[in-house]
């Protein structure tokens, strides 16, 4: 088979340098078409226009044409794919060469790269005529013209103000991808219709100095006339009533019925511009007639039905013609739909560039489809037998074999700008308003034009307004010596300007959050063969030392990368993969987007991003030294990866990749860490050793053994963690590429660790449902069998399904990732992102938003694909509940519900289901299971701790003490001096005697949480206090004093004739006197304490 593609391609450069060698005729020069295709040659073709008008197409094959020396020549290349035929899949390039001469080159482009030569001045890109600051005038609409700012900043295109004519305007920094057919491809920017002018253009866009840009005027699109025309079977007539451009729409006709619904018309549209009076012949086609025999072919083109039975014709296509009413005038087509059968295969649609297939097939922009009666220019086939018609077209469809249905007619855009077709069978315009899936009945026209079009010298100002200012840090790269390139680190003055999160950053700023130099290159495997490259860099002082330096708020290193984020046209699918697996408890680099200027030049938003590599903020392992060559210092730590990317490995894997039937690679490790360059033989020999072992074990019989299989080996939750990281972003490039591993001293864990992630910016694009990455693989890299191999075990199944279901409680969920890409992307929407697609056309016609939207919508289906597939695996969650947000007294030990099968962790706190509350805050219960089955409960807790302060103030002899946590608590005072304890949240009190006191108050509050505190007082005078309730009394009075119960005092009772009655020795306050058989009448009641007596009135009354 090689040795057939190769005999191919020698044929191929024979021929092609025999056309090399053909003399074209006088009046005419040779252009020379030299491809060499990428790896997917099948996704190449091209196109060769002379003034306006197609000469000739091709695919990858290189081929030479004589074009008349006089035209203006277009050459259009096409990647079906959109990756264009370099970089990624191989070094393809192109160049074109007129008589002689180079003309044009390339091979880095998306779906097309377009190139004009040998044209008039400001008739095309490459030879434009001149803008500068100020009013400029374009003498015909069309127009291009170079303009080179003086200084990087903002600058304003504008006709708004200076001109009434409907406007538009493009600029490009390439004239490889211009779309001469009026479409924003290829354009940095892009207005038509600006909303502060109505039908003018306006833009305010960022551009860099010395650098030239092409500024392009043309009419623009405004549409305020339209006019209908339907089916009357006959030509009819459209005369322009202005100059302007005019846009066309056509609907074919569908086919007729038999047993089977006719197939539906297609549609087309373009624009045109027309001259005041000019005319066009407007063509409606008809519908193909139902059951019909010998005839019923829709007029325009369809089909007759077959001469036996009853069948349906086919539809007749709708068209626009310009400067006759032949077929050859014809500059606008819709295709009709093929007539059915009674049975069978149903008709094909009209088409499309080309008809869609019945049994008869649609026909094509070459020839009339095929068929039992095959179509023609313009007309449907028609077949002797009983069947369907073809369907009218630029080239009708084929009628039908035996009873089925016709194939529908092509649509056509050769003589328009902006040309669209759409099948019968998608979703299209609907001449009513609104939409519709295919056209049904008959054919329609409409003509639509705006009544302000320009009549040439279109007035346009170029102004600069400013300085760029943006969301994001800014990064000014200055390159030193050499440019950055793939071979060696060149040194470059880098400045940042970052005033901080919500605050503005100004491209003219002078004030640096950091500035110094560096040492770049290109970073990447493939990287540097796209446009946007990718730049690996060192931060380095003066003496061209590396100095560890924190960037953007980042850990401290001197290892860093812009990455480019190229391929990803939503910037964020590294970060959001980074930022997801860091959520899970693991390294990932850190991101910051900025954007960054290189020499002056606007290159885009970038991310910076850490690189892997052994540091205490990245991969957290052990330091090596050349003395570490036995025992414990010998285990670790260790960097490696599998990683296809050009250099050579360390060692090669015994076992073959699970896709070796594609991959003609072996599963490579190479060293990272110690580097290949000073790594001891005895180092790298131990380290290959255990990831073989690893891998021997994994295929061994004992493989699910704790001891004899693979779990002796490795830690496993980081392999499940990968995974995970992985699957959600249905990441092909790794398993087997980009895929770091590492390895602590024994000491420390010992295990193999899969990890960090790395390189997801071709990741989340995917089917969703579309399986696990592990098991389909990516065809080129190779993924080692250990993936596949680990499924099988039915406790790593559960472990795996247990992780999920517990990420997806919290870190995974999917209100999580949609906050994440919100806030993420909600800075890019405000300039960066416009600025960066402004100058890397990528988004191919989807803008920023969708592309943003559409990575949600990935990452919701995708989620719930897994959520779907590992639910079978029925791993529950633990059901321990706890209480979200409790408040409690300090120092409360709480117990989470205990259930024996389940370890607790509290974060911060201990590893029990108890835990002792000091301080308020989060705190996180990890509840799991065996198999890792895990439940993350957040308890809220806040912390009561009343208010035990107290105010005391004096009256004299009286103290007052007054508590401060409020009336809602309750209160405890103890005075100092053995009396009894007062209440309330103010008490007052009278010492008995002078000296030196401690009175302690506590606090209850509501919750019943206590606090204490206490004073010391002086007192200098003091007062025995004795008080009587009631007084006078019926029987048995209640005694109060201020006397200390630790001192010897005395009470007397006597009669009003002074005869003792009772002596009472340190009652406690307060003490019940005991009056029973006492007459009515007068007492005294004395206090005898340290030498002072006091004596009180006491009545007895009935």
């Amino acid at each position: 088979m090689k040795k057939n593609y190769l005999f191919l391609l020698l044929v191929c450069v024979l021929f092609g340098m025999h056309r090399n060698l053909a003399q074209c005729p006088a009046g005419e020069w040779p252009l020379e078409i030299t491809i060499v295709p990428d790896d997917y040659p099948n996704e190449t073709t091209w196109n060769l226009l002379a003034n306006g008008t197609e000469i000739a197409q091709g695919t990858y094959l290189s081929d030479t044409v004589c074009v008349d020396s006089s035209s203006c020549i277009r050459f259009d290349i096409h990647d079906s794919y959109g990756d264009g035929i370099c970089c990624g899949y191989g070094l393809g390039s192109y160049v074109i060469t007129l008589n002689g001469n180079q003309v044009a080159s390339g091979g880095q482009f998306a779906t097309l790269a377009s190139h004009s030569f040998n044209c008039g001045p400001g008739t095309i890109c490459e030879n434009p005529l001149s803008a500068n600051l100020g009013l400029n005038l374009s003498p015909n609409n069309q127009r291009f013209f170079e303009f080179t700012p003086d200084s990087t900043g903002i600058y304003s295109f504008s006709t708004c103000g200076i001109t009434t004519c409907d406007t538009r305007l493009w600029i490009y920094n390439s004239c490889q991808n211009v779309d001469y057919s009026g479409s924003s491809n290829g354009a940095m920017y892009y207005n038509d219709n600006n909303l502060n002018c109505g039908e003018q253009a306006d833009l305010e866009v960022l551009l860099a100095a010395g650098v030239p840009y092409v500024v392009r005027i043309d009419y623009g699109q405004n549409i305020g006339n339209a006019q209908t025309y339907s089916y009357t079977g006959s030509p009819q007539t459209f005369t322009a009533p202005t100059s302007g451009i005019y846009t066309l729409e056509t609907w074919g006709a569908q086919g007729g019925d038999d047993g089977q619904t006719g197939a539906k018309g297609g549609y087309s549209k373009g624009t045109k511009y027309l001259n005041t009076g000019e005319t066009l012949s407007i063509f409606v086609g008809g519908e193909g007639a139902n059951c019909t025999v010998a005839g019923g072919g829709g007029w325009n083109g369809g089909g007759n039905a077959g001469d036996v039975g009853c069948s349906g014709g086919g539809g007749g296509a709708s068209d626009v013609r310009f400067g006759g009413n032949a077929l050859g005038d014809r500059i606008l087509v819709a295709g009709g739909g093929g007539g059915t059968g009674c049975c069978g295969t149903p008709a094909g649609e009209g088409g499309g560039l080309n008809g869609n297939n019945g049994s008869g097939l649609g026909g094509t922009q070459n020839a009339g489809g095929a068929g039992q009666g095959a179509g023609s220019l313009g007309q449907g086939g028609h077949k002797s037998g009983d069947g369907g018609g073809g369907g009218g077209g630029y080239y009708g469809g084929g009628a039908s074999y035996n009873d089925d249905g016709g194939g529908g007619g092509s649509s056509y855009i050769g003589g328009v700008m902006n040309g669209v077709t759409i099948a019968g069978n998608a979703t299209m315009p609907n001449p009513s308003g609104g939409t519709m899936t295919g056209n049904t009945g008959n054919g329609w026209v409409k003509v639509n034009w705006a009544d302000t079009a320009c009549d040439g010298n279109i007035p346009f100002m170029i102004t600069y307004v400013g300085a760029m200012s943006s969301v994001l840090p800014i990064v000014k790269l200055t390159t030193l010596s050499n440019p950055i390139n793939n071979n060696v680190k060149v040194p470059v003055k880098m400045e940042i300007i970052d005033h901080g999160l919500g605050q503005l950053n100004y491209s003219n700023d002078t004030i640096y959050s950091y500035e110094g130099n560096i040492l770049a290159e290109w970073q990447g495997f493939t990287g540097p063969y796209y446009p946007k490259k990718n730049y690996d860099f060192d931060l380095i002082d003066g003496q061209g030392n590396k100095i560890d330096t924190s960037l953007l708020g980042l850990p401290a290193e001197n290892d860093w990368i812009f990455k480019a984020e190229y391929l990803d046209n939503t910037l964020l699918k590294n970060s959001v993969a980074y930022y997801f697996a860091r959520k899970m408890g693991r390294y990932a680099p850190r991101t910051k987007h900025c954007e960054i200027f290189l020499d002056g030049n606007y290159i885009g938003v970038y991310t910076l991003t850490e690189k892997v590599k052994r540091d205490k903020h990245r991969v957290d392992i052990a330091k090596m030294t050349s003395a570490d060559t036995a025992g414990s210092a010998l285990t670790g730590g260790y960097i490696i990866e599998m990683n296809i990317n050009g250099e050579p490995g360390a060692w090669n894997s015994v076992y073959p990749p699970i896709n070796n039937a594609t991959s003609p690679h072996a599963v490579e490790f190479k060293y990272v860490y110690p580097k290949s360059d000073s790594i001891l033989p005895v180092q790298g020999n131990y380290i290959k050793t255990y990831v073989d072992s690893f891998e021997n074990a994994l295929n061994g019989a004992n493989f699910t053994n704790d001891s004899l299989g693979y779990r002796a080996w490795i830690d496993v939750s980081t392999f499940i963690d990968f995974l995970i990281v992985n699957e959600f972003t249905m990441n092909y490039d790794s398993y087997g590429r980009s895929t770091y591993m590492y390895k602590e001293k024994d000491t420390d864990g010992g295990k193999l660790c899969i990890g960090p992630p790395w390189d997801y910016d071709r990741a989340m694009d995917s089917p969703p449902s579309s399986g696990w990455v592990w098991q389909n693989c990516h065809p080129l890299w190779p993924f080692p069998f250990w993936w596949s191999k680990m499924y099988t075990d039915s406790v790593y199944q559960h472990e795996l399904a247990c992780r999920w279901f517990s990420l997806r409680e919290n870190e995974l969920s999917n209100g999580k990732f949609m906050a994440y890409i919100d806030s993420t992307a909600n800075l890019l929407y405000q300039g960066p992102a416009e600025r960066n697609f402004a100058i890397w056309q990528t988004l191919n016609g989807v803008p920023y938003p969708q592309q943003v939207l559409n990575l949600k919508v990935f990452m919701y289906q995708r989620l719930t694909w897994i959520d779907q597939t590992l639910a079978p695996f029925e791993a529950e969650l633990p059901t321990v509940q706890i209480p979200q947000d409790t408040t409690v007294c300090v120092g409360i030990t709480y117990t989470a519900p205990y259930n024996p099968l389940y370890s607790y962790n509290w974060k911060p706190g201990p590893e029990t289901p108890e835990i002792t509350l000091t301080t308020p805050g989060p705190y996180l219960l990890e509840v799991s299971d065996a198999f890792g089955c895990e439940r993350n409960l957040p308890m809220n807790v806040g912390i009561s701790a009343p208010d035990s302060t107290f105010d005391p103030s004096s009256n004299g002899i009286e103290y007052t003490f007054t508590g401060n946590n409020g009336t809602s608590s309750q209160y405890l005072w103890d005075f100092g001096d053995q009396t009894p304890w007062g209440n309330g949240l103010q008490a007052v009190h009278v010492y008995a005697v002078p000296g030196i006191y401690t009175v302690q108050m506590t606090v209850t509050d509501t919750l019943g949480c206590v606090g204490k505190s206490s004073q010391t007082l002086q007192i200098t005078e003091g007062s025995i206090q004795v008080g009587i309730q009631p007084n006078p009394f019926e029987n048995n009075p209640t005694v109060v004093h201020n006397l200390p119960n630790d001192k010897a005092f005395t009470f007397v009772l006597y009669d009003a004739a002074g005869r003792k009655l009772k002596e009472i020795q340190n009652p406690l306050s307060p003490f019940t006197l005991d009056t029973s058989g006492m007459a009515y009448g007068t007492y005294w009641l004395q206090c005898s304490y340290m030498g002072q007596n006091v004596s009180k009135v006491l009545v007895r009354v009935e």
